[in-house]
C-alpha cells in the first residue's frame, strides 16, 4: 500500500497526501469492511443484508422478517448492529423505515459512534429546509429506538452520516447500499478527481486513475462527474456546504435550457415504466446541446435500444457514448471501461468478421481501461478478459 499522511490546509481542511509518487492504476488504499452499512430497500430479498452478495437463496429474519440472509454467518455477523432496528421496525410495521433511519440506528448502537468522532460534519451548514428534513428522519430512529432515544446524539450522528456516508456500488455503477468508510472519508472532493472509488461487495477500493506526483493531495469526486456544472454545484453546496473551485469547474460553466431538461425528465419518467419506444420516440435533442446533455440523452437511448433487443443500433450508440465519456471525463474511468465492454459483447453478436475484429479492439481497450480504474484481479476485469481470448479464438476459428 503507498504511503499517505493526513494533512490539514486553509482551503481544504483535513485531507490525505502522498509521500511518495503514485502511478496510475495504483491501489491507495482498500476497506474490507465498513464501519456501518445498509443495503438498499429496494435491494431486500435480493441479496444478504450483511455481505450483499446477490442470491436466490435467502432466509429472512424471524422476527422483523424485512432483512435477509444467505447462510447463518451473514446473519450472526449482523446482529450486533440489527438487534436494536429489528424490535424497533417490527414495532412500527406496517410502516418501513427508510435507508437513513437504519443507517443512523445502526452507527448509535455500534460502539455508540465513538469511533466517528474523527469525521466531518455538515451540522454548521444545514439550512432551514435540510434542517426539516433531518428532524424527519430522527421522528423515524426516535420511533426505532423509543427510550434508547438520544436526540442530540442521534443529530450529530446524522449531520456525520449525510457527508461521510458512500453508496455501495455493483458493477454496473448501480447503487445497492449504504456505508461508512472510515479511513476513505478523509479524501476531499474535485470534480477533476486523480483517484476513483470502487466496490467489490462490501469492500472499498480507492485507486489512481492519473500520475500523481509525491506531495499531492488525493480527491475523489462526491457527485455523479456526468452531471452538469449547475447541478454538481447545487449538490455540493446543499450536502457538503462547499463549492468546487477545482480546474474543470473553473471553465466549465455550460447550462441547458429549461426546455432541454424537461425532455430529458420527460424521457427519465418513461424509462421508469420501461416505455422503451417512448423513449425512442422522444429523441429528438439539438446536436448543439452540451456534452453532459448528449451523454444523458444517449444513455437513455442505449438503455432502450437494449430494452428492444436492437442490438446494432444499440453498439452505435455505445461507441458514440465511449467517445462523450472521454471528452466529459478523462481517460480512465469505470464507465469508459465498463460501456467499451458492453460495446464489445454487442458488436461481437452481429456475427460477421468486421464486427467481430471491432469487437476485439473495443474488448481491449475495457480490459486496459478496467484494468486502471479496477485492477486486474477484480471479476469484472477478469470477465472483459475471458471475452477478449473468446473473441480472439473466435476470430483464429475463422
Amino acid at each position: 500500500m503507498v504511503d499517505l499522511e493526513i494533512r490539514h490546509t486553509e482551503q481544504y481542511g483535513r485531507g490525505l497526501y502522498t509521500r511518495g509518487k503514485i502511478s496510475c492504476g495504483t491501489e491507495v488504499l482498500r476497506e474490507e469492511e465498513p464501519f456501518v452499512h445498509v443495503l438498499a430497500r429496494v435491494q431486500q430479498g435480493t441479496r444478504c443484508d450483511w455481505c450483499l452478495v446477490e442470491s436466490h437463496s435467502l432466509s429472512r429474519c424471524a422476527q422483523c422478517k424485512s432483512t435477509w440472509y444467505c447462510g447463518i454467518n451473514c446473519q450472526r455477523n449482523d446482529w450486533l448492529q440489527h438487534k436494536a432496528e429489528c424490535k424497533g421496525i417490527t414495532a412500527i410495521q406496517p410502516h418501513v423505515p427508510t435507508d437513513t433511519m437504519r443507517l443512523v440506528v445502526r452507527a448509535l448502537q455500534k460502539n455508540r459512534g465513538k469511533s466517528m468522532e474523527s469525521l466531518c460534519s455538515v451540522k454548521d451548514h444545514l439550512d432551514v429546509t435540510a434542517k426539516d428534513k433531518v428532524a424527519e428522519q430522527l421522528l423515524g430512529v426516535k420511533a426505532l429506538l423509543k427510550e434508547d432515544f438520544d436526540g442530540g446524539w442521534s443529530y450529530d450522528i446524522m449531520c456525520k452520516l449525510l457527508c461521510n456516508t458512500f453508496n455501495i456500488c455493483d458493477d454496473e455503477m448501480t447503487a445497492i447500499g449504504a456505508g461508512v468508510y472510515i479511513q476513505c472519508s478523509q479524501l476531499n472532493h474535485s470534480c477533476d478527481p486523480n483517484c476513483v472509488v470502487l466496490f467489490a461487495g462490501k469492500t472499498l477500493t480507492v485507486r489512481a486513475i492519473k500520475d500523481i506526483p509525491t506531495g499531492d493531495q488525493l480527491h475523489i469526486s462526491y457527485v455523479d462527474l456526468v452531471d452538469s456544472y449547475v447541478d454538481r454545484t447545487s449538490q455540493l453546496k446543499r450536502v457538503y456546504g462547499f463549492l468546487c473551485v477545482c480546474g474543470r469547474c473553473l471553465v466549465e460553466e455550460e447550462e441547458e435550457t429549461v426546455e432541454v431538461t424537461k425532455e430529458l425528465e420527460f424521457r427519465q419518467s418513461l424509462k421508469a415504466t420501461q416505455d422503451w419506444e417512448g423513449v425512442l420516440r422522444c429523441h429528438q435533442l439539438s446536436p448543439h446541446c452540451s456534452v453532459v446533455t448528449a451523454i444523458k440523452d444517449s444513455e437513455l437511448t442505449f438503455e432502450a435500444q437494449l430494452g428492444l433487443g436492437m442490438w446494432g443500433k444499440a453498439a452505435e450508440t455505445a461507441s458514440k457514448l465511449v467517445d462523450l465519456y472521454r471528452r466529459c471525463l478523462f481517460q480512465y474511468h469505470p464507465l469508459i471501461g465498463l460501456t467499451l465492454m458492453k460495446l464489445g459483447k454487442l458488436q461481437r453478436l452481429e456475427g460477421n468478421m468486421q464486427q467481430l475484429k471491432a469487437s476485439i479492439s473495443s474488448l481491449t481497450q475495457a480490459v486496459h481501461c478496467l484494468g486502471i480504474t479496477h485492477g486486474p484481479s477484480h471479476p469484472l476485469t477478469r470477465e472483459a478478459m475471458e471475452m477478449l481470448m473468446d473473441s480472439n479464438l473466435e476470430l483464429n476459428r475463422s
